[in-house]
């Protein structure tokens, strides 16, 4: 089997002016983000709005149950919300099937459903101009730096949104 190569695939090079926190978010939460924006065609002046999945003990339950990953409840409230015609770009990971999926909103208000997983490579060299150009700043989400021997208790505090944290970066040299 043949492997992609190009523009899109492999290491790059970080300027010797940035640091490590600095990009480290281009591997991830940035590109995500820039490509809800590019499979939406948002130029400029859309109003755009962004759903966190919130669910119930009955929805985690059926999750469960029925082997589901992301929530059908946030598909829901999106396709409810866009306008016809509109876009729904959807990021994240979600299974195969679910249970009574809107499938007749989808179609009735014309709607366009994009999604998958991020394709972070093909943002990347785009992105880290923005951020060598200062365009950008990543690193001031970082709420907490802790040494890797505190991993369980930087999840905790993420999962718990303990002590007002929104991003914690683990440093194995600490």
């Amino acid at each position: 089997m043949r492997q992609r190569c190009g523009p899109y695939y492999g290491p790059r090079i970080v300027p010797d002016n940035l640091t490590g926190e600095q990009v480290l978010f281009l591997t991830d939460i940035f590109p995500t983000g820039y490509t809800g924006i590019d499979w939406g065609n948002v130029q400029g002046g859309e109003t755009v709005a962004i759903f966190e999945p919130d669910r119930n003990i009955l929805d985690r339950a059926k999750a469960v149950v029925n082997l589901e990953k992301g929530s059908p409840k946030v598909l829901e409230a999106c396709m409810s919300a866009v306008r016809r015609g509109g876009t729904v770009s959807v990021l994240g990971v979600y299974p195969t099937t679910y249970d009574n999926l809107p499938v007749g909103q989808f179609f009735d208000k014309g709607i366009i459903l994009k999604g998958g997983q991020a394709p972070a490579q093909k943002h990347i060299d785009k992105l880290l101009k923005y951020v060598e150009e200062g365009k950008v700043k990543l690193d001031d989400i970082i709420t907490h730096r802790l040494p890797l021997s505190q991993i369980t208790h930087a999840y905790d505090i993420f999962k718990n949104k303990e002590d007002n944290c929104v991003k914690v970066v683990l440093d194995p040299s600490k």
